[in-house]
């Protein structure tokens, strides 16, 4: 049998004169196949017949497709059939690519799928192990510690392993493939035996595709930048790289070349070059078409399977199911439309071009792995093939199953939403998350279920603080305006409202004409916050006049939907807020008799008061100090964000946890009453750089729950208290931070399953661009 050998260490074949001689001998002896026991051509595969001269056309091959392929006579020569007349008497080449992908399903699925089950199950094993440090995130295992040694040595050994495996698979399914659109057999052994041989030439060409699409990115944004277009459309930014790869098709066309041929993989990047010289974008069709279904089966799932609306827990788990069986099912395809480039000369003669940059048929005939007499390893039966898909399809649910206990949080980006200048209220359902946004520049009502998707009203306005609140399933804004957004309206604080359910278009939305509080003009600054009452809801106003010194803290509380028969209630004064911040530097919860708290902190001095009324007419307030002033101004830089959050038992005890000006650690403090005369103090976290507010909520037991930032080791973390004074805890942490944190609000639904929007800026230096996104636990109290 002829030997291979590599000019570039990638298996050239030296001798083709000994191979000829070999075929010769056999068709003299009037035996077309290969005798029991030797390397010869199987059954089928009329390449075991006489074999022509290198450079003749290739006589013994039939005009049939794949399993019905037989040994033609050629005793006759008006029976030859040149290459040419090979595709032409055939159906066109994406036709014949359908017809070989069904004939040949089984083989290919054989040498793709069967392979990567024990890889795959030994990738989920790992993941699953490291989630005992770590959380499970929208269906994937992460752990907290990514470059401790073991796991570093863990993902590099399976990575080699599974670049390995791939990277056989690839080899076998284009050897399998090329032989079924010649109308030939080739068996998965032999098949995965040449492409083991391959594999380094295989991996080469790995290195050499991503060099080449990066580049070809890399001189689309030269051609933006040299031309000085505006792309501001992901889609164009795609064709414009796109268009580079165009020019660069034939290095993946290289690799059919090389496997098909048996050609060394340098010498094959020479050849694809001339094979497509005159038919760079037929070249490129076939491979963005493959580019593009793979692309499609792994990323597709992730972005239309949200679309209709999977419960949380099925968010991220659903897309890796259907994309396991939607790679496994279409990777034959895949494969296939790879390889069909090679074919574009016999579908398309052209006559008087050189041999050089002709697909070598006969070579490829000569060249395809021999298969023994009988086969030692058939395709496997469709219900093994099955089975494996199953399997393959099944490993992702493993992670819900949670053996190690992890959190498990599914998170969606919230798309528009600057963190440090929004006001959002959450409210959480079933299996939906409504958001209710306001910004300096518009008005808008998200609803999550799971994906993100918003209705906006733009009406200029300002806000601060926690200005926006849900009245069942109505969303209502109070927003400071330099002009009324009606006629009959005046400048001042404005009450809006989403109403109806909140409906699809902005006509939705309802202005109540009604100032709660007028603008004289001399309003310098101005914080709001929303909350609800019994019979309505509760609007706390902090303002400041250009010639005062003092802030103005008053109460509204609203009687009726549109907020006409209103009771204003004025507040003691206390040091509250911070002229250059947008935060919650106050705070408001109203208990279950009407009885209410509100927190302020104050962001020079890290002071921070609750002042508590028995009623909403609040004719007795009481203030409390919990945390006293530093006698230093603090620097503004750290303290930009600062602020607090109250709520109010069941039994009417306030509670509250703010962040300490000393550290930045999260403090809770419980009072014993409504009065708070008698107050606990805990600290709950370590200390952190950032003082973004925490958010604070009550679980149906009526236990405080904690959200906030761990931000030493750069993480969301969820705080569960099993006692009203929070001494003891339970840290859960949930996702990796990739911003600098500024925001958080957080509620609980039914379950006890918080809902966290958080979001900061992905630039430490800059206040764009921002990240908001929303985290949902599907376990209760996030697992604690």
């Amino acid at each position: 049998m002829a030997q291979t050998s590599g000019d570039d260490g990638t298996g050239e074949h030296q001798d083709a004169h000994a191979d000829e001689t070999k075929h010769e001998a056999v068709a003299a002896n009037g035996d077309p196949a290969a005798r029991p026991g030797e390397e010869g051509a199987s059954a089928h595969n009329p390449a075991g017949s006489a074999a022509p001269e290198r450079d003749s056309p290739p006589a013994q091959v039939s005009n049939e497709v794949g399993d019905e392929a037989k040994p033609t006579d050629t005793s006759n020569d008006s029976h030859e059939a040149s290459p040419e007349a090979l595709f032409t008497l055939r159906r066109p080449l994406f036709r014949l690519v359908g017809r070989t992908y069904r004939h040949h399903f089984r083989t290919l699925l054989t040498v793709s799928v069967l392979p990567a089950v024990p890889v795959t199950v030994a990738v989920w094993t790992f993941l699953l192990l490291l989630s005992r440090d770590g959380a499970v995130i929208d269906g994937v295992p992460i752990p907290w510690d990514p470059s401790a040694t073991p796991v570093v040595v863990a993902r590099a050994t399976l990575g080699v392993v599974a670049a390995l495996v791939a990277a056989v698979s690839l080899g076998a399914g284009i050897i399998i493939g090329g032989a079924g659109l010649l109308g030939q057999e080739v068996t998965p052994a032999a098949a995965l035996r040449r492409a083991v041989r391959r594999v380094p030439a295989i991996l080469i060409w790995w290195l050499l595709v991503v060099v080449v699409v990066v580049a070809a990115f890399i001189l689309g944004g030269w051609i933006v930048a040299l031309l000085d277009l505006e792309v501001e459309s992901p889609v164009w930014g795609l064709l414009v790289g796109l268009l580079p790869l165009l020019y660069f098709a034939w290095v993946v066309v290289a690799l059919p070349v090389a496997l098909l041929e048996n050609k060394g993989l340098f010498r094959s990047l020479g050849a694809a070059w001339n094979m497509g010289l005159d038919q760079r974008i037929a070249h490129a069709t076939f491979v963005f078409a493959a580019f593009g279904l793979g692309y499609g089966a792994t990323t597709g799932p992730a972005w239309g399977l949200p679309q209709l609306g999977l419960p949380y827990s099925w968010a991220g788990t659903a897309p890796l199911i259907v994309a396991s069986v939607a790679t496994a099912l279409l990777w034959p395809l895949i494969v296939l439309l790879l390889t069909a480039p090679v074919f574009l000369d016999l579908e398309r003669p052209r006559e008087g071009l050189p041999d050089r940059r002709r697909f070598d048929v006969s070579q490829t005939q000569r060249q395809l792995p021999k298969s023994a007499t009988p086969p030692r390893w058939r395709p496997a039966p469709l219900s093994v093939l099955a089975a494996a898909i199953a399997l393959l399809a099944l490993l992702p649910t493993t992670a819900l199953l949670n053996p190690a206990g992890a959190a498990l949080v599914t998170h969606q980006p919230v798309d528009g939403v600057p963190p440090r200048d929004s006001a959002i209220a959450v409210l959480p359902q079933d299996d939906k998350t409504q958001l209710a946004v306001s910004t300096p520049d518009e008005r808008r009502v998200i609803s999550c279920d799971p994906e993100c998707d918003s209705v906006q009203a733009d009406e200029p306005h300002s806000l601060d603080g926690r200005s926006a609140v849900f009245v069942q399933e109505n969303a209502y804004f109070a927003q400071w305006t330099e002009y009324g957004p009606a006629e009959d309206a005046n400048p001042g604080l404005q009450l809006w409202a989403c109403e109806d359910f909140c409906p699809e278009t902005p006509e939705g939305w309802v202005d109540t004409h009604t100032t709660l509080i007028p603008d004289d003009g001399y309003v310098s600054e101005h914080q709001t916050v929303l909350t609800t009452t019994n019979d309505g809801f509760l609007v706390v106003s902090l303002t400041k006049n250009y010639d005062e010194d003092n802030h103005e803290l008053q109460a509204l509380h609203c009687l009726d939907s549109d907020c006409a028969d209103l009771d204003t209630i004025q507040l003691p004064t206390v040091p509250i807020g911070y002229a250059a911040s947008r935060s919650n530097s106050f705070d408001v919860a109203v208990g279950p008799d009407d009885e209410f708290a509100l927190s302020g902190v104050d962001g020079t001095t890290g002071e921070v008061n609750l002042i508590t009324c028995s009623d909403l007419r609040c004719e007795d307030p009481v203030v409390t100090q919990v945390a006293e002033p530093l006698p230093v101004e603090i620097d503004d830089t750290p303290w930009s964000r600062v602020g607090a959050s109250v709520e109010v038992t069941p039994d009417g005890s306030p509670m509250l946890a703010y962040r300490a000006a000393v550290d930045g650690a999260i403090h809770f403090v419980a009072c014993t009453d409504l009065s708070c005369d008698d107050f606990s103090s805990e600290r709950i976290t370590g200390p952190g750089w950032r003082r973004p507010a925490p958010a604070l909520e009550l679980d149906s037991e009526g236990l405080p729950q904690v959200a906030t930032f761990d931000t030493e080791h750069e993480r969301l973390m969820f705080v569960s208290c099993a006692d009203s004074g929070c001494r003891n805890t339970t840290e859960v942490p949930l996702i990796p931070l990739s911003v600098d944190p500024q925001m958080m609000e957080m509620a609980m639904d039914e379950h006890d399953r918080p809902h966290i929007v958080w979001g900061g800026n992905t630039d430490s230096d800059s206040h764009n661009p921002t990240e908001t996104t929303l985290s949902v636990c599907l376990d209760a109290r996030c697992g604690a």
